[in-house]
């Protein structure tokens, strides 16, 4: 028979259980559209781990399922908040939920199957973008309230550190668990079960647990003045030097680059908009301290880096517009020049505007990554306008292209001009479908859908060269 000492303990662990699940409903009741998204993506990745990646194993038409229920997750989440902290009545907040889910549907039905890089590259912007406007949804139209937008996000960034902290744990503790019974008990579990166990701890139980603790009453969060003191360390402790020691290795690449008088590399953009990110977070970490009389040096410091930004911004733009001059646009060269210029805006509005608000970097980044999905500015219109454009170009000039039209003759031309085109062909089969220049060819059914850039080169009648190819010594 227990003791009553025994009985109390179990029934505080029932009631802990009890609270447990009652918390786990509430969230529910609080987010079911965006949590019920994450389930589907889960079960949607668990399929996927066990499909054979082939024409008939179906995986093609369920990507794109996959992709719009992770978007559902962030999408959903900000309807709800933005209707909470405009205090919505519930038939509107059901109407924008229905309207919601319209969006998310119209936007799978746009997706072909198979998806392609440009669907891809649509797809990440998309999910930045709903990213950052979770970051400030409940405050669109209340202006003045930037002590609140930084208490939500902040809340926001130690939920989301603790939520993978835990997912991290437990899928350890139970592959581990796993690997335990396959040895020592002999249950022999498919490799596949290790890859679908994180992917249901990844979705349902993180993005479960990350809900669970984001406040209800946003509105409230303007007049508290709590600043963690670890969050404070990790900043001024490790990503302010961080960065100063990244800026110091980017200005001394500077320095080489004028002694040596070379052309930057192309790659140099991804450092340095990474240092910038990564400057412009630890600065909005640390900013609710900047005015107190032991922290003055943010100010300073803060000052000191947009300057800092300029000569690397003048980098990034030259390294670019070469590329650019010499290899025309791709959506990866889209997405460098557009951020180069919304790091320069910024930098401009934070060096020289007295009354600066946060909230300006998570909105217009938002703005400006929706802008460069979408439409015939967007990366992937301007990117396979300039990339056709060179092609047909190419084509004309090297006379594989007569009148407008394309033949299967062998044809003789450079083995540089023979790579580009290739290389340009292969890109256009990853990003876009050979299908956007079927017509191009005297007969169109020589390129069926299943073509790839080897087909499309020989119905020209050239040779495929692969891009790491070198031009062959001697005679050939």
């Amino acid at each position: 028979m227990d003791t009553p000492q025994e009985v109390t303990a179990k029934s505080k662990r029932f009631a802990s259980l009890l609270a447990l699940a009652q918390r786990a409903w509430n969230s529910f009741q609080r987010f079911p559209i965006a949590i019920l998204c994450a389930i589907g993506a889960a079960v949607v990745a668990h399929i996927l781990v066990d499909i054979d990646f082939d024409a008939d194993s179906g995986a093609d038409a369920l990507y794109p399922i996959w992709m719009a229920c992770i978007l559902g997750i962030s999408f959903f989440y900000s309807l709800r908040v933005l209707g909470e902290s405009r205090n919505w009545p519930r038939k509107l907040q059901l109407g924008v939920t229905v309207a919601g889910v319209v969006v998310l549907w119209l936007y799978y039905w746009t997706l072909p199957a198979p998806v392609n890089g440009a669907d891809v590259i649509r797809f990440l912007l998309l999910l930045a973008a709903l990213l950052l406007l979770a970051a400030f949804a409940p405050f669109i139209g209340r202006p003045g309230e930037e002590n609140g937008f930084w208490q939500y996000n902040r809340t926001m960034f130690e939920r989301l550190a603790i939520a993978a902290l835990f997912s991290i744990v437990l899928y350890v503790g139970l592959i581990l668990a796993l690997l335990a019974c396959d040895n020592l008990l002999g249950l022999d579990f498919d490799g596949g079960i290790y890859g679908q166990l994180w992917f249901w701890i990844a979705f349902v139980y993180n993005t479960w647990f990350f809900l669970a603790g984001i406040p209800e009453d946003v509105r409230a969060l303007q007049d508290e003045h709590d600043y963690p003191t670890g969050l404070r360390i990790f900043s001024q402790y490790v990503l302010i030097p961080l960065v100063v020691v990244y800026l110091a290795i980017l200005y001394a690449y500077v320095v080489k680059i004028v002694v040596e008088w070379e052309l930057p590399e192309g790659w140099v953009g991804y450092p340095v908009i990474g240092v910038s990110i990564t400057g412009m977070l630890a600065l909005l970490l640390v900013h609710p301290v900047r005015e107190r009389a032991e922290h003055k040096w943010i100010v300073t410091y803060s000052k000191f880096f947009y300057w800092a930004l300029f000569p690397l911004i003048a980098l990034i733009a030259f390294a670019i517009w070469t590329r650019i001059a010499d290899y025309g646009i791709t959506e990866k060269r889209y997405l460098v020049a557009v951020a180069t210029l919304w790091l320069l805006g910024i930098a401009l509005y934070f060096t020289f505007k007295r009354a600066t608000d946060i909230r300006i970097i998570p909105v217009s980044l938002c703005i400006v990554t929706l802008l460069s999905a979408f439409g015939p500015w967007g990366g992937n219109a301007v990117s396979r306008r300039s990339q056709l454009g060179r092609l047909r170009q190419m084509l004309i000039t090297n006379e594989v292209m007569v009148d407008g039209v394309v033949d299967d003759t062998p044809k003789a031309i450079e083995f540089d001009q023979e790579k580009e085109i290739s290389n340009i062909l292969e890109y256009i089969e990853d990003m876009h479908g050979l299908a956007r220049i079927r017509d191009w060819y005297a007969d169109p059914d020589k390129l069926p859908d299943d073509a790839t850039a080897q087909i499309a080169v020989a119905e020209m009648g050239l040779a495929f060269i692969n891009r790491w190819a070198t031009q062959p010594a001697g005679f050939y």
